[in-house]
């Protein structure tokens, strides 16, 4: 779905959601409209107020824009739930210079959040204490086969449009059961919807919930890290603080 392909993006994006039944809420349709239909509300109040997404199809954001679509096509269960948890704080404490933690939790994953699907927990241990070459170039052999790292942030995919060597993901890892890994992508991405989803909902995404990840030493994103060395950049792959 091109940026030259402007003019019907947002029919394109409608038909694919209502194809694959996806509801914003209860029984109404994940549906995109276009941004000067926001009715001048935060993005968060429009998509829980009049049940659509608001989406630029041209100019400045249009890619951004599109991105997000895209990733509401992929996690629509996911995103309602963070969009919901936005929109009822600003409902009880309305717009403020300073976000709150949960609503910085929120947009920190809605933007630059990678899920971490892993069976085994001693791997978020690994991210949480920053054990980079433990995980990422020891460990690569087990990525995709027992860990998947899996973007959400719609910001983090455009940044990856111009990769550079610091660009870093918040991370929330997800443990799932082994057979997961063996599921076609398109199930593999339904699941990890419905199983985020509940488990965000329980467990909102606060600041400190949410771990770095430098994006390019994830094995197979980026060739340069099947070099060992390129894991010794302490400006990339900072140690945990003391």
């Amino acid at each position: 779905m091109a940026l030259a392909e402007a003019p019907d993006r947002l029919d394109r994006l409608n038909r694919v959601a209502l194809s694959r039944g996806l509801l914003l809420r209860a029984e109404r349709p994940l549906n995109f409209v276009a941004q000067t239909e926001a009715l001048e509300m935060p993005y968060e109040q429009a998509v829980a107020t009049i049940g659509a997404v608001p989406t630029r199809v041209s100019g400045a954001g249009a890619l951004h824009d599109l991105l997000n679509a895209l990733v509401w096509l992929s996690f629509p269960r996911v995103k309602a739930v963070l969009h919901q948890l936005q929109a009822t704080e600003i409902a009880r404490d309305g717009i403020r210079a300073a976000r709150g933690r949960l609503r910085d939790g929120v947009t920190l994953l809605d933007e630059n959040g990678i899920f971490l699907v892993i069976q085994d927990q001693s791997d978020a241990t690994r991210l949480r204490e920053r054990a980079w070459r433990s995980l990422l170039y020891e460990d690569r052999a087990r990525w995709g086969p027992e860990i998947c790292a899996v973007p959400l942030g719609h910001g983090l995919v455009e940044r990856l449009v111009r990769p550079y060597p610091a660009l870093t993901a918040h991370v929330r890892p997800l443990r799932l059961p082994p057979a997961w890994f063996a599921l076609p992508p398109h199930e593999q991405i339904r699941q990890l919807d419905r199983a985020a989803a509940t488990r965000l909902r329980a467990r909102p995404p606060l600041p400190r919930a949410l771990h770095p990840l430098p994006v390019l030493g994830v094995p197979g994103w980026w060739p340069g890290n099947r070099d060992p060395a390129f894991y010794s950049n302490e400006r990339v792959f900072r140690p945990r603080p003391a």
